[in-house]
């Protein structure tokens, strides 16, 4: 059963610089996501990793994932950041 929906948007935080991102794409291993603004390659470099927050109607979800792949789409110029699937995702209830 997949985590997040295509388009669910991403709150994502590496080594202190924030950014949102939507998803564009989940697998068995793998969620590729893409980001809305542009940010310095260095925070997101591979064999770091992300924590993440993603909200899905009255709950929040986060989790903590390694960076699998980072790098600028060629047609559009927009950054893509591909991470590997959470070992463990944490879901509450808003109030």
């Amino acid at each position: 059963m997949p985590l997040l929906k295509p388009d669910d948007e991403v709150f994502l935080i590496a080594r202190g610089v924030s950014v949102k991102g939507r998803v564009l794409l989940e697998t068995s291993n793998r969620i590729l996501i893409r980001l809305q603004k542009d940010i310095p390659a260095g925070p997101l470099r591979y064999e770091g990793s992300v924590n993440g927050e993603v909200r899905q109607g009255r709950y929040r979800g986060s989790f903590q994932s390694k960076i699998a792949y980072f790098d600028r789409d060629l047609h559009t110029g927009e950054h893509l950041l591909m991470i590997e699937y959470p070992a463990t995702f944490r879901r509450e209830r808003l109030s």
